[in-house]
Order: structure tokens, then sequence, then C-alpha cells
């Protein structure tokens, strides 16, 4: 599982940044995280060696394969005078996140990391929904300031 993991990560960063060419990186926000929310319900509900396998890969491309890189990326276009600072405070508070996220995981049993990590990437869907309704005020906004 580990190395399809893997496998789809390195192939999300490839096409990614092939399509990132095209489309916009806000769309792959809200994309990224709804792929990932129905591989997360489909292992959690399915259980078999096969899905898990296929969530893996699914979790690999639509969760690792660069969602942060691409979060930075859309923030920064919103607030290009401060890109820096940005990218200084999304990494710490990935950081951060990694952290208390894996301290609580480690007291959890698998079947609850599994709805945790659901109601985690069911946040993360609504704020994408939120930032790509928003996203053409906010960058006209600034452009504008």
């Amino acid at each position: 599982m580990q190395s399809l993991y893997a496998n789809g990560t390195i192939l999300a960063i490839i096409l990614t940044a092939i399509f990132t060419m095209k489309i916009k990186s806000v769309r792959f926000l809200l994309l990224y995280p709804a792929v990932s929310l129905a591989a997360l319900v489909l292992v959690y509900t399915t259980k078999t060696e096969q899905m898990c396998n296929i969530g893996a890969f699914l979790l690999g491309f639509f969760a690792a394969g660069g969602v942060l890189q691409l979060a930075t990326a859309t923030v920064n276009d919103l607030f290009p005078k401060f890109k820096g600072t940005i990218t200084s405070i999304i990494m710490i508070a990935s950081s951060l996140s990694n952290y208390t996220i894996l301290s609580a995981a480690g007291q959890m049993s698998a079947s609850n990391v599994m709805v945790m990590n659901i109601v985690i990437t069911i946040i993360g869907v609504l704020l994408a929904v939120f930032v790509n309704l928003r996203y053409g005020t906010l960058l006209a906004n600034a452009d504008q300031g």
C-alpha cells in the first residue's frame, strides 16, 4: 500500500504541474479533497484488500500530490505583496496540524482515525467550495490593492 500511495503522489505531482498550466490551481483545491473524501469513505465502508489498495493510490494522488503547494500558490495569488509571510504561515500551520493530528491519531483506534480523516476532509472540501466561489472577487480585490 505504501508503494501505491507513493506512486500516486509522484504521478499527481507530475500531472498537476502539467494541468495547472491550463487550469487555475484553485480548482484543484476543490477537486482533490473531494476525490480524497470519496476514497476515504469507500475504504472505510468497503474494507476489502482491493479497496484499500485502490484507496492508497487515490489518497496518494489526491491527498498528498501537491495540495499543500496548490494552497500556497492560491493564497500567494490572492496576497501577492506578502508571499514570504504567507508561505511561512502556511508551512507553520501545516507542521502544527501534522503534529497535532498525529498525536491525536496515536490515541485512537484505526476506525476512529479514518472517521477523523473523513471529518477533516469534509471541512477541507467545504473551505475549498468557499474559496472557489469567492476566488474571482478576492483576486480582483488583490489586483486593486
